[in-house]
């Protein structure tokens, strides 16, 4: 109830109507791309990336000029304090797109519903595409980053397979158009599982000076639970409600084309079930480790006490 009562109150209403309006407001600047020729011919891929290079660099400044983290003023290398900044960054972008794909994926109708509705009915299409062409250029700028301290930062091919994959995916949703628009709400059904993605940053951000503090503790287990809840439970869910509905979801496909969208899509979303698995596997595994660790050190504690 608290949860529902949140998502309906009137200031989250007005953030999420104000990101639209801002969506929207690029997406008719740069002639609604819809197809990945206006995508590539529009630059609003390369503005968007420019937008985040420049709240990079605007970070940096700040962190430079204000005593925002002791952290960071102390304890951090340069390339350290650029990946710090990074990932800052990537917050605000795993904040700005969960809420706005959450938005769009747990308030679609249109392609659920009414079987006398197009082929290509979708609620808010100029969204949808707008916040994926801004989501490629979120990669752009930090694959680019990445390269620059490709030495120095964490995980970088990890990184760069992530964005380069996941930029594929966005591409295939300009090529396959508005008239088939499965593609492009299952791109912003996966790009909700970034809710968890702020709690991974803050874990890395209080690995220097409080690894063995009960914060960082309470946020790893945190994080496990937004990803068991994201990346495991959650895909499942969303797959389920397509295959519920796919008779509406599929109109305007030719069988071909849905058997071979249906295999790719089915493919993709087993790999990543197992994938995503597997990483909560490995944080369960850290997470008892970190538990008992704490609990040797609580009981060692006492028994000096005793002694």
């Amino acid at each position: 109830m608290a949860l529902r009562h949140f998502a309906t109150s009137p200031w989250v209403r007005v953030g999420i109507s104000l990101l639209w309006r801002g969506f929207t407001l690029m997406d008719a600047l740069h002639g609604q791309p819809r197809s990945l020729a206006s995508l590539l011919t529009s630059r609003i891929v390369w503005h968007w990336a420019t937008l985040y290079t420049t709240l990079f660099l605007a970070a940096l400044l700040l962190y430079q000029l204000l005593p925002i983290s002791r952290t960071y003023r102390h304890d951090l290398s340069w390339p350290e304090r650029a990946e710090w900044i990074s990932r800052v960054v990537s917050n605000v972008n795993a904040v700005l797109m969960t809420v706005v794909s959450a938005a769009l994926v747990f308030q679609e109708q249109a392609l659920f519903t009414a079987a006398t509705r197009r082929a290509d009915a979708l609620d808010h299409p100029d969204i949808y595409f707008s916040s994926q062409a801004a989501l490629l250029g979120y990669f752009v700028y930090d694959s680019l980053l990445v390269l620059l301290l490709f030495r120095s930062i964490s995980s970088p091919l990890s990184t760069l397979l992530h964005h380069g994959s996941s930029a594929a995916a966005v591409l295939f949703c300009f090529q396959q158009g508005p008239s088939r628009p499965l593609a492009v709400y299952w791109a912003a059904a996966i790009t909700v599982t970034e809710a968890s993605t702020p709690l991974v940053n803050a874990r890395w951000f209080l690995s220097f000076r409080h690894r063995h503090s009960p914060l960082y503790t309470a946020v790893g287990l945190s994080m496990l639970l937004s990803f068991l809840l994201m990346r495991v439970l959650y895909i499942p869910y969303v797959v389920l409600r397509m295959v519920e509905h796919r008779e509406r979801i599929l109109r305007g496909y030719d069988v071909p084309s849905a058997f071979v969208l249906g295999m790719a899509g089915g493919a993709a979303s087993f790999a990543l079930l197992a994938l995503n698995l597997y990483w909560t596997g490995l944080m369960i595994r850290g997470a008892v480790k970190l538990l008992r660790a704490s609990g040797d050190a609580a009981r060692r504690k006492q028994g000096d006490k005793v002694e």
